[in-house]
């Protein structure tokens, strides 16, 4: 009888732990990513450039005597091509222009010491195993959100692309083909043309084909435009074009070379005229992108992104700003952050010596113009909300690090 007790004790005991194992709750592997920790002061390398690139940029002085039209024109036609962003539900077309061409090889078949790349015009041998890839530049605005991406030339070529970076500071992002393509010519100093300048763009608008001009006239050499908390320096022409020249060229014929890609800045009104990002601008990102691209995508080191856009409170009694939208790769986010906190007050805090600023905010306005105001904002910096979450009071220290567009950065 004891014996059969026993046994029947066992029993139980171990039916028992099962059943309270079934019911315990699994373990999530996975990072948690809702309380990321915060004073971060220096963010971890994100990505390590996987190809040694030397970007051979074709960069042509300005000058005084107009070129004639319809020899840049016809030269415009071989570098501008038409672009076809597809991603979930939906398609967005524009323009890019090849910018870049060069020879590479991976890193782990280049002999230690010795450049990975050259620029695909060298006299140097080619290595047997290098390849030629072609850059392309257009407007983040054109392929924010696709997966997919093709360029069609003037003759009807298809070329499918991949995407390497962009810099949402600027408006700017890359692509690259597998190939050999004709690249465009800069202007080398965008702020060496004149007001007034005789202009063409040259893009494909929706349905109109390719190479497509349309004369124009330089309004503005330089131009302040906010959106939100970003802030644009543009160039102005004096004639409004459509969506799908955002990312084509705006050629001055004084040199015959392009002065700036045409611009599609969300949130911007054109008013009967149009924006043009400048040439120093695009080249210099554009190099950096392309510098920096390895398994990850490119960045700008040192530039940072918020990533995050508010709206003001809808209720009259209590006045506050919440975040509408967040991008994951964002300091905002990162920093802790989430969508539907309300914002009431914001401290700047600098990293090392410098002046902590602070500010009460009760609007989208209020805040965007603090954000702003704080020009020497750098990766280190930390920004301090007083915000309400889940009807509870709370503050969080967001440090400004490091951004990489497109990044999947686990905190």
């Amino acid at each position: 009888m004891k014996k059969f007790l026993s046994v029947l004790f066992i029993l139980v005991l171990t039916l028992c732990t099962v059943a309270f194992s079934a019911c315990k709750p699994k373990q999530d592997d996975s990072p948690v990513i809702d309380d990321p920790p915060t004073g971060q002061e220096e963010p971890p390398v994100i990505v390590v450039p996987e190809y040694n690139v030397i970007v051979n940029i074709e960069l042509r002085e300005y000058s005084p005597v107009e070129e004639d039209s319809s020899t840049v024109i016809e030269r415009s036609y071989a570098t501008v091509y038409g672009l076809e962003a597809i991603g979930e539900g939906s398609i967005t077309y524009g323009s890019a222009v090849a910018i870049a061409c060069a020879l590479a090889e991976t890193d782990d078949e280049v002999p230690s010491g010795e450049e990975g790349v050259s620029p695909a015009d060298s006299n140097e041998e080619t290595p047997e195993n290098a390849q030629y890839f072609t850059y392309f530049v257009t407007c983040l605005s054109v392929v924010e959100g696709a997966a997919e991406y093709n360029l069609y030339s003037s003759d009807g070529e298809v070329y499918t692309a991949e995407f390497i970076g962009a810099d949402p500071n600027t408006d700017i992002a890359v692509l690259m083909v597998h190939g050999k393509f004709q690249t465009a010519e800069f202007v080398s100093d965008s702020s060496s043309v004149r007001l007034g300048d005789n202009m063409f763009a040259v893009g494909f608008p929706v349905n109109a084909g390719a190479g497509v001009v349309k004369n124009t006239t330089l309004g503005a050499k330089s131009h302040t435009v906010n959106v939100g908390p970003n802030v644009y320096n543009l160039m102005i022409v004096s004639d409004e074009l459509n969506a799908g020249y955002a990312g084509g060229a705006a050629y001055v014929l004084n040199g015959g070379a392009i002065c700036g890609l045409i611009a599609m800045i969300n949130g911007v009104s054109a008013d009967g005229y149009s924006f043009i990002i400048p040439s120093d601008t695009v080249v210099s990102v554009a190099k950096e992108l392309i510098g920096t691209y390895g398994d990850g995508y490119g960045y700008i080191a040192g530039n940072f992104y918020l990533g995050a856009t508010y709206e003001d409170s809808r209720m009259t009694s209590t006045k506050y700003v919440y975040i509408s939208s967040i991008d994951t790769s964002g300091s905002m986010y990162l920093g802790g952050m989430r969508v539907g906190d309300r914002i009431t007050h914001v401290d700047f805090i600098p990293y090392g010596e410098g002046e902590v600023l602070s500010a009460d905010v009760s609007s989208k306005a209020e805040l965007e113009a603090f954000i702003r105001s704080l020009t020497q904002l750098k990766i280190g910096d930390k920004l301090s909300f007083k915000y309400v979450r889940d009807r509870l009071s709370s503050s969080r220290d967001v440090s400004i690090v490091q951004y990489v567009y497109g990044a999947e950065v686990i905190v």
